[in-house]
């Protein structure tokens, strides 16, 4: 015996997916942005080749600093002088919640830059009270052969 009429509808409404997309455009543009962002901080240098650390640092750092062979600073694909770096620096500091403590600095010196620019960014670094600054470089290869 059947109970339900032919014309009775469903009660349940079909799913709207406009939302859903929605949502997966707007995942896909923040992906996209953020991975072009992340390209443009890093020049195409050729690093110092030092063992370094054995685990490979994951942390994101507060300020990329890149170093080009002719002694050319370069932050956030900005052409820079050593003044107008450390200056910036010392505004990020003013910004940074515990300042200069906090502040986590990647400087990425080309193997052929002139160590006095290195040396000179580094004291300038010290001067602004920053603590937690690293030096990028390519690992040694060993030669050993499994």
């Amino acid at each position: 015996m059947k109970l339900t009429t032919p014309h009775t509808r469903p009660r349940t409404a079909p799913p709207d997916i406009t939302a859903m997309v929605d949502v997966v455009f707007l995942l896909i543009i923040f992906f996209l942005t953020t991975l072009s962002m992340e390209e443009l901080e890093r020049d195409r240098l050729d690093l110092p080749r030092q063992s370094g650390e054995r685990e490979s640092v994951e942390l994101p750092p507060g300020i990329v600093i890149n170093i080009r062979s002719d002694a050319t600073i370069v932050v956030e694909s900005r052409v820079l002088t050593l003044a107008e770096t450390l200056s910036m620096i010392s505004a990020t500091i003013d910004e940074t919640p515990g300042g200069a403590v906090a502040l986590e600095v990647l400087v990425r010196p080309d193997r052929s830059a002139p160590l006095a620019a290195v040396n000179n960014l580094a004291r300038g670094l010290v001067d602004r009270g920053v603590q937690r600054w690293r030096i990028a470089t390519n690992p040694v290869s060993t030669g050993a052969t499994p």
